[in-house]
């Protein structure tokens, strides 16, 4: 009898976990968009940094044709390369600021105690920065890339 009430209870307690599983899923939207609303107005405080990997995108992509040659057949091959270089480049001058401001005044910490999964809150501020560095510098680079070519480098960026 004892062995019955414990196999029941193995048995239920997955259907429990479960149910579990799924019911807190849509409570972690709240706090996702809490931090990206916050990650966004840090971001909107702190401008420079933005400025920053859009000036050096803009100066490495109108520089370039200055140390190859202004040979308009020469730079078309390379155009594309270029652009998807200094783009990457771009957003790795931005990169720190994703964790170090949180680190710096233990928000990170608090993140990790949170009861929202450490993913989900990576995942908000990745979008966070993508919104404020990526997106921009695909709009910026609308004038360098040919219509096919832009949503590949929004994904990739």
């Amino acid at each position: 009898m004892n062995t019955a009430s414990t196999l029941g209870s193995m048995h239920s307690a997955p259907a429990a976990d479960a149910s579990r599983a799924v019911e807190p899923a849509a409570g972690w939207l709240g706090p996702m968009a809490a931090l990206l609303r916050r990650d966004l107005r840090i971001a909107a405080r702190q401008r420079i940094d933005t400025l920053a990997a859009l000036v050096f995108f803009v100066l490495v992509a109108s520089l370039f044709p200055l140390g190859v040659g202004a040979d308009a057949a020469q730079l078309r091959p390379l155009a594309g390369g270029v652009v998807w270089v200094s783009a990457l480049l771009a957003a790795l001058l931005s990169m720190p600021r994703l964790f170090a401001h949180d680190h710096a005044d233990g928000t990170l910490e608090q993140l990790l105690l949170s009861p929202l999964p450490l993913w989900l809150a990576v995942l908000s501020k990745v979008a966070a920065h993508w919104l404020t560095s990526g997106l921009l510098l695909v709009l910026t680079s609308h004038q360098d890339l040919s219509l096919d070519a832009e949503p590949h480098l929004a994904v990739d960026l």
